[in-house]
């Protein structure tokens, strides 16, 4: 799921879940996600796709 039109933020989210912004940078992000409910999904749909990567990643490597 997408963005309509706003390649920045979700490059932006795609950051914050992976722990690459400043401080301030993840504060501004963050009110938009508060405040979209886009951005607000997508945000949720990257963080479960980074976990479920993470489980796979683990469960591959525990054998």
């Amino acid at each position: 799921m997408a963005i309509k039109g706003d390649k920045q933020l979700e490059a932006d989210i795609g950051a914050l879940v992976d722990g690459e912004l400043k401080p301030e940078e993840e504060k501004f992000v963050m009110s938009i996600i508060e405040m979209d409910d886009n951005a607000s999904r997508y945000h949720d749909t990257l963080r479960r796709q980074k976990d479920l990567l993470k489980e796979w990643w683990e469960e591959l490597h525990s054998n």
